[in-house]
């Protein structure tokens, strides 16, 4: 940004450079020696580099107040706008806000009835597997598996992972209106054992189609 500060001192510096290069040029006529055409021609040039600064600052000055012109010519037009726009904003910006509180809400209502789902598996596989009701490869169709899961009444239940059945659900949530974005391929989701990521693909689909 160019100030009048800085345009008072190049144009002092343009006098005071000019007037050393008449000196040095009157000099130079009178003597004619080689140490004064050499004084001439450095007189010149700082001359010639202090008009050609002047020059470029006065150039940046006007286009700057020019631009300065034109911006206060737009925020004038805007300024009954002005209101209007604010009040828009601080709706959505308190829409977002509630959105927020929601979703902290849903996420830790999600942890905690996940989490209570998964100790409720894993406590009725820790039972089934005490009466010495276990289901390995043998085709059992009651008891509780090594893996800490159920089966009962041709019914398979295996703890999820809240945390990363949450992962899951974002990554979802977020594939589905941008694919491309970091969240939508968050690769923790599929964490845990081969039978927790199958678990929690089976939980999703439940839940869509209860929809």
């Amino acid at each position: 940004m160019v100030t009048e500060q800085d345009l008072h001192a190049a144009e002092v510096e343009v006098a005071a450079a000019e007037e050393a290069l008449d000196a040095a040029e009157e000099h130079h006529s009178v003597v004619g020696s080689e140490a004064a055409g050499a004084d001439v021609k450095y007189a010149r040039g700082r001359a010639y580099n202090a008009r050609d600064v002047l020059r470029r600052l006065r150039t940046a000055w006007a286009a700057e107040q020019q631009s300065r012109a034109v911006r206060e010519a737009a925020q004038e037009a805007f300024e009954a706008e002005g209101p209007v726009m604010v009040a828009r904003l601080v709706r959505a910006r308190d829409e977002a806000a509630d959105a927020v509180v929601e979703a902290q809400r849903a996420v830790g209502r999600l942890l905690d009835v996940v989490g209570a789902y998964d100790a409720a598996v894993v406590g009725a596989a820790r039972e089934l597997r005490a009466r010495g009701l276990r289901v390995d490869a043998g085709g059992e169709r009651v008891g509780g598996t090594s893996a800490g899961g159920v089966r009962l009444d041709e019914e398979t239940f295996m703890p999820v992972g809240a945390m990363d059945l949450l992962a899951a659900v974002m990554a979802a949530a977020v594939g589905a209106r941008d694919q491309r974005h970091p969240l939508a391929g968050l690769k923790w989701q599929n964490s845990g054992t081969v039978a927790a990521a199958a678990a929690r693909v089976a939980l999703l689909r439940y839940a869509a189609a209860a929809r």
